[in-house]
């Protein structure tokens, strides 16, 4: 966790942002091993990527308070793999189309008689 606010606050800001004219940072993490945990720094305690992310921003928006001309953001983007979606719908399936009793259906009304409008007459362009 230390490495990464050492990374928003020497290299993003140090050094990325070093140049008058850069205004804009971005910190981007990526998660790629699910249920990873950091421990906090200031109680010790386990947390996850969310929690993570949280800290970060904060001490963003703290740097970003410093100077007004700065905008930091914390990016976090979770590349673990996805959960099997197959043994998902196994625990909730929802109801078979086929094993659905089907509505008994209305009966259809009668549609009024088609009117068929006149047909316009094409006028010859008349020369000026």
């Amino acid at each position: 966790m230390d490495d990464y606010i050492e990374a928003l606050e020497r290299q993003l800001v140090g050094q990325y942002m070093r140049h008058h004219n850069a205004t804009t940072g971005f910190l981007v993490l990526v998660l790629q091993t699910k249920g990873r945990p950091w421990t906090n720094p200031s109680t010790g305690s386990k947390i996850g990527f969310d929690d993570v992310l949280a800290i970060l921003s904060a001490k963003a928006l703290e740097l970003e308070g410093q100077d007004r001309s700065r905008y930091l953001r914390v990016i976090g983007i979770d590349a673990t793999a996805p959960d099997d979606f197959r043994k998902l719908g196994k625990q909730t399936k929802a109801p078979s189309v086929r094993n659905t009793p089907r509505r008994p259906r209305a009966p259809k009304a009668k549609s009024p008689e088609k009117v068929r409008a006149p047909e316009a007459k094409a006028q010859p362009l008349k020369k000026i």
